[in-house]
């Protein structure tokens, strides 16, 4: 936590300096979502591209809270069961609660 993070040798020469500025401890240093979200576009379209970021030190400073940027994602469709699914699951409930029945029946005369 207190020393620099190892140099990101395998990120290739776009996402090793995006990598290494947004691990930088101070936060007004690091790049803003735009530029982040412009590494991201263009290495996902040629890896190899050389996207150079601006030096932290030309950066205005920047207010260091996230900004609330959490994106909700809906679950993706899941199929409906089958009804031989839904048959066993409902057979195994049904065994479940037969089981724990007995065992409590059973240890109350027991005791």
């Amino acid at each position: 936590m207190t020393e620099d993070p190892q140099p990101c040798r395998l990120a290739g020469p776009a996402l090793g300096p995006l990598l290494e500025r947004l691990l930088d401890k101070d936060p007004s240093r690091r790049p803003d979502p735009a530029a982040i979200r412009t590494v991201l576009r263009s290495v996902a379209v040629d890896p190899a591209a050389a996207v150079v970021l601006a030096p932290a030190e030309d950066l205005a400073v920047m207010d260091p809270h996230t900004g609330g940027h959490t994106v909700a994602l809906a679950p993706a469709p899941s199929p409906a069961p089958s009804l031989l699914a839904r048959s066993l699951a409902w057979t195994g409930l049904c065994l479940v609660i037969f089981v724990v029945t007995a065992t409590a029946v059973a240890l109350a005369r027991g005791a």
